[in-house]
């Protein structure tokens, strides 16, 4: 779960799938014995096909939050430059939920509303996606939060 650290990229194959990467920004901070806070920030890149892909790209803009669940795949290359081998890890998504406050993410404008793709509902106010829970996944509204 994060921050997005840029804008999705959508791309579609000759076939029409929808591929939609994204930078997901993970920030951890904690004390050390002397009281000093530190703080370690993680970039995790991300791909999502299809529905998912077309929805994050239409929803989410830099700094959306998000919560992803997805497989790890390495890709591996070799340095041009150095001849070294290299790899890095992506995380291919396998579902993904909005996280915070709908209103603060920013939702396109009417001129340019394209149609819900699908698997995801639009909601008669049309900034509001209507995902379905997970079975066994209960409503919780901020009230639940503990902080």
């Amino acid at each position: 779960m994060g921050n997005l650290a840029r804008d999705p990229e959508i791309r579609y194959t000759q076939k029409g799938t929808a591929v939609c990467n994204i930078t997901v920004c993970c920030n951890r901070s904690w004390k050390q014995e002397n009281g000093e806070t530190m703080e370690d920030v993680a970039f995790v890149p991300v791909t999502l096909f299809g529905p998912k892909g077309e929805a994050v790209a239409k929803w989410l803009r830099k700094g959306s939050q998000i919560a992803i669940e997805g497989r790890l795949t390495t890709e591996t290359w070799q340095d041009k430059a150095t001849g070294e081998k290299r790899s890095k890890l992506n995380v291919i998504a396998e579902s993904f939920y909005f996280v915070g406050r709908q209103d603060a993410q920013e939702a396109p404008s009417p001129a340019k509303e394209r149609p819900a793709p699908a698997g995801v509902e639009q909601h008669q106010d049309y900034r509001t996606p209507v995902l379905h829970k997970p079975a066994g996944v209960e409503q919780c509204s901020d009230d639940d939060v503990p902080f």
